[in-house]
This record gives C-alpha cells, sequence and structure tokens, in this order.
C-alpha cells in the first residue's frame, strides 16, 4: 500500500471512529445514564401555585393582547386571585394586607 492511501485510509478510520464514539456519547447523555438516582422532580404547594399563577398571568397578557371578550378576561382574573390566594394560604400570611400585583377593576 502507498503511504499516501495508508494515509487516508488511517484518517478515514480516525473520523469513522470519532463519529461512532460521538454518536455513543450524545445517546448516552439523552438517557441520563449518568446520574441514574434521579427521578422526576417533585414541586411543593407553594411551587405548583407559583407556576400556576405565572402561566395564568401569561395567558390575561396574551389574551388581552388578542382583544378576547370581557367575561372570559373576568374568569382569567378570578383564577389569578384563586392562585393568589392559594400562595399567600401557602405561606401562611393574613389574606387582608396583602393584594396581587394584577388590577381587578372593572
Amino acid at each position: 500500500m502507498k503511504p499516501l492511501e495508508a494515509m487516508i485510509t488511517g484518517c478515514v478510520v480516525f473520523f469513522a471512529l470519532l463519529l461512532a464514539a460521538s454518536i455513543y456519547s450524545g445517546a448516552r447523555g439523552s438517557m441520563k445514564i449518568e446520574h441514574p438516582g434521579e427521578g422526576p422532580r417533585s414541586y411543593s404547594d407553594l411551587e405548583q401555585d407559583e407556576m400556576a399563577l405565572a402561566a395564568d398571568m401569561r395567558k390575561l397578557r396574551r389574551n388581552l393582547r388578542r382583544g378576547v371578550n370581557r367575561l372570559r378576561i373576568a374568569q382569567e382574573r378570578d383564577e389569578i386571585l384563586q392562585d393568589w390566594l392559594n400562595i399567600v394560604v401557602d405561606r401562611g400570611l393574613k389574606q387582608d394586607n396583602f393584594s396581587p400585583a394584577v388590577g381587578f377593576g372593572p
């Protein structure tokens, strides 16, 4: 075999092995074999209420931009108020002293 052909063959074999190794390591990373003891994360009641509040506020802002009818906006504001009160209860705070960041006027 000529030296040029041997060098080309060696490069092809090297890059084929490199490709196989990268595919294998990528597959291992997607299956999370590095940390087998970790399961799905569980959230506390407070964290779940905060996430629900954030999602409802995003939905309300989106619907306000799109011009959804007043009845649906009022329902979403009620949902946000309920989420806020759940957060207040989970934190153990008095409900009289706290009001949500979203205005609940007409």
